[in-house]
């Protein structure tokens, strides 16, 4: 009578230990829904930027612009919060002729202090105007939030109307 060999039980066992860990560990990767994506669209009347006009006078690198603005849901009366923040001119003569280059550093605090989404990047402005052409539309980077808006990531979109008015529509996700 022929004897079988007795399987290697330990390669066995150490081959199913490592393939539960595999599996355990892409759990929860799988569990965690995915960020869902978010829209918010808010608006605010004309506004006025207060200027810092740094040496040399005019138009010129290091000019700062700030904001205050009180902001309201698109076609509706009343606050919902406030929209505040900075542009500085970074690049004159870009990208063309009587442009120039600001980055921006906005905060947008919607219901509680602590609900803010902070926006910024960089769009090309005329040179002697305060603030994008009317009929524009800019989209800049999302780069954090708080509060409700905790780990948003995503754009804005910021569209100048004919009349004076801004509206700033936010794409965002949030969690991983």
């Amino acid at each position: 009578m022929r004897q079988r060999k007795p399987r290697n039980t330990a390669i066995l066992s150490a081959f199913a230990a490592v393939l539960a860990l595999v599996l355990l560990a892409a759990l929860p990767a799988a569990a965690t829904p995915s960020p869902r994506k978010k829209t918010l669209t808010v608006a605010h009347g004309p506004v006025t930027l207060p200027y810092v006009d740094a040496a040399p006078e005019g138009a010129s690198v290091g000019d700062v612009r700030t904001v205050w603005t009180a902001l309201t849901l698109p076609g509706k009366v009343g606050e919902i919060g406030y929209f505040s923040g900075s542009m500085l001119t970074v690049a004159e003569e870009k990208p063309g002729p009587d442009q120039e280059l600001r980055t921006a550093n906005f905060v947008f605090v919607v219901g509680a202090q602590a609900n803010q989404i902070v926006v910024g990047g960089i769009a090309a402005y005329n040179k002697t105007a305060p603030t994008l052409a009317t009929t524009s539309i800019t989209i800049r980077p999302i780069i954090g939030g708080s509060g409700s808006f905790d780990g948003a990531r995503g754009s804005c979109r910021t569209v100048h109307y004919p009349d004076g008015t801004w509206t700033h529509t936010f794409t965002y996700f949030l969690g991983n």
